[in-house]
């Protein structure tokens, strides 16, 4: 209750605030503004702002995607590239591989505008979703080119045109990328004319209010080979150290969050980190309210050594701690699905922390970046964090979400709207559902109360369970057996 009083208090600033970005124009760098906006709530207007920014760029568009079926990226990129403006994207490998992209990729580098296109493919899976325009405007996000992203999965989009530092931060990670990357469709010369500049001892700027950690930063960048730079290949990547080199993000992380006195609100779609989930432990321990929403893929009965997701470790030894045996810990689940399929998703698809919000010490940190090791070391991902009181109105404006994930479908009690949960306990034609359409925020003891009282109704079901099975659209109670599966 006390945190719902809390949102109320600021409900206000925030929608106001958030109302006043929604159809700002930028400005000059000089005047730096920053806002946030979230899908579902405002997914279709926050995609809209981005295609814009893109579409009404005056000189260049430099954008990375991991997944893209949404056809608005598709006619931003040809409005800038008939405007006159030079579009680079660099693209998740597996993406940048399926016929279908590559056909677009054809066309877009074929158009006839007084612009161009140009595409290439990431040499490690490229997780970053940026948009920087005219090195001066910037875009950074959890949501890929999708209509999921738009319409049903859980977002963050920070828009900003300053401060002039994060800018030139991220007009070198860009380059790193790209200069990192073999051209997609393009001729060698095309390739060749277009290496960037970049500034390897000034990627990043620290003891700013604003700073960028990449898991870029991981490496050192060394000048390729000849026969490399002629597939636009001019630089590779070599662990720092050997290895797998530091731990660029998670260690920054980690330190906001041995630095919190009061509040922790953490939000995410995977968790796989041991040594976060300690940290918040530890946290937890010495007085600092720490509150997690989650993905429905991280939900599991028992925790595991064997298994990699860490949010049952935090559940499990929070309640460890002395007084917490029988209290409920402090973890919400975007629940959906007994066992969440691509298909199926309503992903809580966020990746943000917000430390000792309201408070001058405060922090927020939000980008692409999921707590894994693939993240930090196998691909390309970013945080951004955000300290102090100038960046009150943005840190609220991620509480408010946080809030909202928080008390999804849930009653004036707190508790799980009978109605949301009684989807999975409604026999529908002889049959029990393995998903719902209406995502609800569920406490871990919720969810094992549920599967309680479906495995006293069909025994057999959840044990049938697992990925293959996932498609699956429901179990037979008369054949106990799963149906509405796809094809394999």
């Amino acid at each position: 209750m006390k945190f719902q009083i809390l949102l109320a208090s600021l409900a206000l600033a925030s929608c106001a605030t958030q109302t006043m970005h929604h159809d700002q124009e930028r400005v000059p760098a000089s005047d730096p503004t920053i806002s946030a906006m979230f899908s579902p709530w405002e997914g279709t207007l926050a995609f809209d702002k981005m295609y814009k920014a893109i579409s009404g760029a005056k000189h260049d568009a430099k954008v990375t995607v991991y997944s893209w079926s949404d056809s608005g990226f598709d006619k931003a990129i040809e409005d800038a590239v008939n405007n006159g403006v030079d579009v680079k994207v660099v693209v998740h490998p597996d993406l940048a591989k399926d016929p279908g992209t590559i056909a677009k990729v054809q066309k877009l580098e074929n158009l006839k505008g007084k612009g161009r296109a140009s595409f290439k493919m990431a040499p490690r899976n490229m997780h970053e979703k940026f948009a920087l325009i005219d090195s001066e405007y910037l875009v950074n996000s959890s949501a890929n080119m999708s209509g999921g992203a738009k319409t049903k999965y859980s977002e963050n989009f920070v828009f900003t045109n300053g401060p002039d530092h994060l800018l030139k931060n991220f007009e070198n990670e860009f380059a790193v990328l790209w200069n990192s990357s073999k051209d997609m469709v393009s001729g060698p010369q095309d390739a060749v004319d277009d290496r960037l500049p970049y500034d390897a001892n000034n990627h990043q700027t620290l003891g700013k209010e604003v700073t960028l950690y990449s898991s870029s930063m991981n490496y050192n960048y060394v000048d390729n080979t000849a026969a490399a730079s002629q597939e636009g290949k001019f630089i590779k990547l070599v662990p720092k150290g050997g290895g797998n080199g530091p731990y660029t993000v998670r260690d920054a992380i980690i330190g906001a969050i041995k630095k919190a006195k009061k509040t922790i609100h953490c939000s995410f779609n995977h968790f796989n980190l041991l040594e976060i989930s300690q940290a918040l432990v530890e946290a937890s321990a010495r007085g600092v309210d720490v509150k997690l929403t989650v993905d429905n893929q991280e939900f599991r009965e028992k925790w595991s050594a064997q298994g990699i997701e860490m949010t049952p470790y935090f559940v499990e030894n929070w309640k460890k701690i002395s007084g917490n045996a029988n209290k409920t810990a402090p973890v919400r689940v975007k629940f959906y699905s007994h066992y969440p399929n691509p298909a199926k998703w309503y992903l809580n698809h966020h990746k943000f922390f917000l430390v000792d919000s309201g408070t001058t010490d405060a922090v927020l940190f939000t980008g692409s970046y999921n707590l894994s090791e693939t993240a930090e070391h196998n691909q390309f991902d970013n945080m951004v964090s955000y300290a102090g009181p100038k960046f009150s109105a943005l840190q609220k404006s991620f509480l408010e979400e946080f809030g909202k994930l928080w008390s999804l479908e849930r009653d004036a009690a707190d508790k799980p709207k009978a109605d949301a949960v009684a989807v999975f306990t409604t026999v529908t034609n002889g049959s029990l559902p393995i998903h719902s359409q209406r995502p609800v925020s569920m406490t871990f003891e919720e969810i094992i109360k549920l599967r309680q009282d479906v495995r006293a109704m069909a025994p057999d079901f959840l044990r049938q369970m697992n990925m293959k099975t996932s498609s699956c659209v429901g179990f037979d109670l008369t054949k106990k057996q799963l149906w509405g599966c796809a094809a394999h």
